[in-house]
């Protein structure tokens, strides 16, 4: 029997699923980081979306003065 709709699962797209590679890519390519530094700073601040673009483009800001 199928799933009532009304109890659907609703990802948490705030957070990133650090175990698939695809979104330290992603995040990488979006923000025009390397991965490497991508994946350290997923390590450093965790998995909330925001938080990791945000320090992404201050690390930018930071290598182009």
């Amino acid at each position: 029997m199928a799933k009532p709709k009304s109890r659907k699962s609703i990802q948490d797209r705030s957070r990133m699923a650090a175990h698939e590679g695809y979104e330290i890519e992603y995040l990488a390519d979006t923000t025009g980081i390397p991965r490497r530094q991508a994946f350290d700073l997923l390590k450093k601040h965790g998995l909330d979306r925001i938080t990791l673009v945000r320090e992404a483009r201050r690390l930018i800001a930071e290598l182009a003065r």
